[in-house]
């Protein structure tokens, strides 16, 4: 059965590498569809927003975490709730750890003021050289570049975070 929408893993209780699978397997079904990655891009319609701000975050916790000792269930919930998941953990792993073995996951995403630009640009076939750089000019979007050579620095143009609660 390949995942092609968000009521497949809605509030149910999946084995976290399954949730994985079953994610990804969604991700491409939007990103293979007609203007599907414009829809990834520019954030348009519920199951790619969904997907690039809570799902990911969600599946890069369990790819993390998961491991011999320490099994993860993730059972999504798609609303308005004061959390994303709520996760299920086992194993000898947690025998000996302070994580709880019932928990909720909430993703919390920070993104630059100027990122929806840069997505635009990037959407419209155009280049963007760095988030501070892009801003709006009467009707599109335009990047510019200060310097001749290439700066060696690190933006912040997205950062996710996962609270887990007991």
């Amino acid at each position: 059965m390949v995942c092609t929408n968000l009521d497949e893993i809605h509030d149910r209780l999946l084995d976290g590498l399954v949730f994985c699978a079953r994610v990804y397997e969604l991700f491409e079904s939007v990103r293979n569809s007609e203007d599907g990655r414009s829809l990834l891009r520019m954030r348009r319609g519920d199951t790619a927003k969904k997907l690039l701000e809570e799902l990911l975050p969600i599946c890069k916790y369990v790819q993390a975490n998961y491991r011999a000792g320490r099994y993860i269930l993730v059972k999504w919930v798609n609303g308005n709730q004061q959390y994303d998941a709520e996760i299920q953990q086992w194993g000898g792993y947690m025998e000996h750890s302070r994580v709880p073995s019932i928990a909720h996951l909430e993703v919390t995403c920070v993104m630059h003021a100027n990122d929806y630009l840069v997505r635009e640009l990037l959407d419209q076939g155009g280049v963007a050289f760095a988030v501070e750089e892009t801003h709006r000019d009467k009707k599109s979007a335009r990047s510019t570049r200060r310097h001749s050579y290439v700066e060696l620095r690190i933006s912040l143009i997205r950062t996710c975070r996962l609270s887990l609660r007991s």
